[in-house]
């Protein structure tokens, strides 16, 4: 198994409390999980407290993900909250609290995390993962080698229609296509790694990239075009759907069912060419108007904004001369030097004659008294 991406998901258009586990289910009825920390994860937040996967149930300050594997180097302290006022520097739940959550938009530092207790109830948003499994397998059906990499993907809260060519545009916006049928391998590896653990949460029915338009059973993508896999529909303008009793079968491509709920997505390659299937996560501003503003933050934004007026461009222009390099300035300058120094030396000639004519007058009266 490979993860490919992150994705923030709400409470599906619903607000309801919940506590961090709760948040897990949500994620795995849609084939996700609460994320586990990476650098990314923790640049989102939401308007409320947001639950991820992160935990130090077993040993106190040792954090791990929720399936118990370790973060290297500990590193998930880095995303801590640290205060200048050291009563709100975290973690400082101890014991009680062994489960994390990024802040909410009103705190001063939205993208940093704190502890929490795992049986808290929030009315918060969560992070959720998409999984993607990869295979890598020679076909039966036409003996080519494919590397594809698959993923469950969820029909959207605000969509009122989910037709195979809905969960088609899905598949494109996460970065892949409708998965097709090739073989039982194939198939095996969709119902078993892909969708196991949505059919153990929920009762659906999932798209899959198969049809019987040509009359005979058909991928969209013709890879392989023919699917030997399959018995033929009884009429034509079918699509194949799967349901959690793992059972295939054929309906109307322009079936629009509240028991159709996701489709399978897939792309070539393995899990290093897959691109992110969510957006690019951004960090959080925090909402001005709650923000708390105690007078440690007060005296600390004045000395973070104050300037000293030395240290400024206008206070170190009145002290420079203006620098001209236009050749006519340049020249006048040059023009000016030339005449002052000409009147300086005219000037100390003129004293050298005086002094001159001094010195052979004293000279002149010292040899009339000898």
């Amino acid at each position: 198994m490979a993860f490919t991406g992150i994705t923030a998901t709400g409470t599906k258009g619903q607000q309801f409390q919940r506590m961090l586990f709760e948040a897990n289910r949500l994620c795995a009825e849609d084939g996700h999980g609460l994320a586990p920390y990476r650098y990314r994860t923790v640049q989102l937040c939401g308007r409320g407290e947001t639950f991820i996967g992160v935990m130090d149930v077993a040993i106190e300050d040792t954090w791990t993900h929720l399936d118990g594997s370790s973060i290297a180097n500990n590193d998930f302290w880095s995303t801590f909250w640290v205060d200048a006022d050291l009563r709100l520097n975290q973690p400082n739940g101890g014991t009680g609290q062994n489960c994390a959550v990024i802040n909410k938009r009103s705190f001063r530092l939205p993208n940093k995390t704190q502890d929490k207790s795992c049986t808290n109830v929030f009315r918060d948003e969560m992070l959720c993962y998409k999984k993607v499994n990869c295979l890598k397998w020679n076909s039966t059906s036409d003996q080519l080698y494919r590397e594809h990499c698959y993923w469950f993907t969820s029909k959207p809260s605000s969509m009122t229609s989910w037709t195979i060519v809905d969960a088609m545009n899905k598949c494109r916006d996460d970065g892949g296509y409708l998965a097709p049928l090739i073989d039982d391998q194939n198939y095996q590896f969709i119902r078993d790694d892909v969708l196991s653990s949505v059919f153990s949460l929920k009762s659906t029915q999932v798209w899959l990239g198969t049809h019987s338009i040509i009359g005979s059973p058909s991928n969209w993508n013709n890879d392989p075009a023919f699917v030997s896999l399959l018995s033929p529909s009884s009429s034509s303008e079918k699509c194949v759907v799967i349901d959690s009793n793992q059972i295939q079968s054929w309906i109307p491509c322009n079936t629009n069912s509240n028991a159709l709920t996701g489709a399978v997505c897939f792309k070539h390659g393995l899990a290093g060419d897959i691109p992110l299937i969510s957006p690019e996560p951004i960090t959080c501003e925090p909402e001005i108007s709650s923000v708390n503003i105690n007078s440690t933050t007060v005296e600390e934004l004045k000395r973070i904004l104050f300037i000293d007026p030395e240290h400024t461009n206008a206070y170190k222009l009145t002290k420079i001369s203006v620098y001209e390099d236009r050749p006519v300035a340049k020249a006048i300058g040059g023009v000016g030097v030339v005449i002052l120094i000409s009147v300086i030396l005219f000037i100390v000639l003129l004293d050298c004659q005086r002094m001159e004519q001094c010195i052979s007058k004293k000279k002149t009266n010292t040899s009339t008294n000898m």
